[in-house]
């Protein structure tokens, strides 16, 4: 199920590229293993909720920041690694970003929590379906079962006799029993499927 959201992160990533290609060749070619690193991390987290998305976004604006300040500056010599770590290292004060790279990260945030909660979802209900098979009648449930057949209320005849209420609920307890163990189970599914509708009640973009 993941697969989809992938392809529309490895879509991003060749728009990326795409741009960086057109607006300046050096840069791009500098900026091409940035770009990759960011954009696997961003995939990797569709499923692996570990992942630290605003961690990704930071270390992408901070490993590109040496490379735009050479391309700002005119700068025609390499930065060494003790310059570039010098600047790194300084962008809390410098804030050449302003604030976008929290926006940025904040707003992917909010992109990829609904699909992660998605696709728990999926997979927690296949877990509830494969368990539900494994689920048995108790003893002693299949022939109270048949002697429900001859029940009014299943014969269609409640309007001119009442069905036995206790022994209907008897009969439910002793063959439904075992079904009662998912029931805890159904209860967080449905509550994820919530969480997900509050997610995507708003329209997300980045």
């Amino acid at each position: 199920f993941s697969g989809y959201f992938k392809s529309v992160v490895q879509d991003g990533h060749q728009h990326s590229l795409q741009f960086l290609s057109t607006s300046n060749v050096n840069l791009s070619r500098a900026g091409r293993p940035l770009l990759a690193r960011f954009f696997q991390r961003v995939e990797l987290s569709i499923d692996n909720e570990n992942v630290n998305l605003t961690d990704v976004v930071l270390e992408f604006f901070g490993g590109s920041f040496p490379l735009l300040y050479k391309y700002a500056s005119g700068r025609s010599e390499h930065l060494s690694s003790r310059y570039e770590k010098c600047l790194r290292d300084r962008m809390e004060d410098i804030q050449p970003f302003g604030d976008h790279p929290k926006q940025i990260a904040n707003g992917l945030i909010e992109v990829i929590k609904p699909v992660q909660v998605y696709l728990d979802s999926l997979t927690f209900a296949m877990k509830i379906i494969d368990g539900s098979r494994l689920l048995s009648f108790t003893t002693g449930c299949d022939p109270v079962l048949l002697q429900m057949t001859y029940c009014s209320l299943c014969k269609g005849l409640s309007e001119t006799l009442k069905p036995c209420h206790q022994y209907c609920l008897e009969v439910m307890e002793k063959c439904l029993a075992p079904t009662l163990q998912l029931q805890k189970y159904w209860k967080v599914y449905f509550e994820s499927l919530d969480s997900l509708a509050s997610s995507l009640a708003g329209e997300k973009s980045v």
